[in-house]
């Protein structure tokens, strides 16, 4: 028996895949340098591309999942997918702000990250973020 392989929307992917660059991009200029690229008409522009990365990412996934409606649901299964799909995206995130943490104490800028402490990380990369664990929502605010 051979596995089908899922539909795919490739230019709905790829306007995603720009939108979530631009998006990130933004995050970066404004959270870090407002008189620099934060201050782009580009990044300024567009005030919709996180509304329309998931009005896309939504039909995108209801269309896949709706031809799925009507097999059974297996939780454990959805839940080891969407882990082995996301995680390593987070560890990866997490490693390049710990580089550029490790970066800013190297060149004596230490001070500005006082806030991403070792406990944060450790709780990020536990996924208990959301806890309360002090210094814990710095480390990757939109995970």
């Amino acid at each position: 028996m051979t596995q089908s392989r899922p539909e795919t929307f490739d230019s709905l992917t790829g306007l995603r895949f720009l939108l979530s660059i631009w998006i990130a991009v933004f995050h970066l200029g404004d959270m870090y340098d407002h008189a620099g690229f934060g201050s782009w008409p580009i990044m300024k522009a567009g005030v919709a591309r996180v509304d329309i990365f998931f009005v896309l990412s939504g039909f995108v996934l209801t269309h896949i999942y709706w031809a799925r409606s009507k097999a059974k649901f297996h939780f454990p299964t959805f839940l080891r997918a969407r882990i082995a799909r996301l995680y390593p995206l987070h560890l990866l995130a997490l490693a390049i702000l710990f580089g550029l943490v490790l970066a800013a104490h190297l060149v004596g800028k230490g001070d500005e990250a006082r806030n991403f402490t070792g406990l944060g990380l450790i709780a990020n990369i536990l996924l208990v973020q959301a806890w309360g664990v002090p210094g814990a929502g710095v480390w990757n605010f939109p995970g």
